[in-house]
């Protein structure tokens, strides 16, 4: 589980097609290292990804077919900037919203309108994802926890 709010940006390393699907290598930016190793899951633009390996500051994960499907790490590239967030433990703070990071589809920005002190983002998604989104409730957005205002 995670809240939504981005602790680090990561920069793509190393993609690579495998036979079970995607490896991605990441250097992890800011992200607190020394509460990190092999096995356990991170935020990645939203998507929970297990590091399947860590070495000088970056980490590596193995993608499924699945996540492949779901999520858009087909379009990742070498250079691309991600979200990054820790799995939570029982000590984090919540401040944002419970996010499972297992990511039931994707959107479309249509409009977006930034005033003095607010922006207003509008996402278009097929109607099978779209019965999920409540007004009030919440989605994320490359794992940044967002508040739907209407739907």
């Amino acid at each position: 589980m995670f809240t939504g709010i981005i602790q680090a940006i990561g920069i793509l390393e190393h993609v690579t097609d495998t036979e079970s699907g995607r490896r991605v290598t990441m250097n992890l930016g800011d992200l607190a290292l020394e509460d990190i190793k092999p096995g356990d899951s991170v935020s990645v633009n939203g998507a929970c990804l297990t590091i399947t390996g860590l070495a000088n500051g970056n980490a590596t994960f193995d993608v499924s077919p699945e996540t492949l499907d779901k999520c858009l790490v087909n379009e990742w590239s070498v250079s691309d900037r991600v979200n990054l967030e820790l799995a939570l433990d029982l000590q984090t703070r919540l401040g944002g919203h419970l996010v499972s990071g297992h990511v039931d589809g994707t959107g479309s920005l249509v409009n977006i309108d930034s005033g003095i002190d607010y922006t207003r983002m509008d996402f278009s998604v097929n109607q099978e994802l779209g019965k999920f989104i409540a007004p009030k409730g919440s989605i994320a957005v490359d794992g940044v926890s967002l508040t739907t205002n209407e739907v």
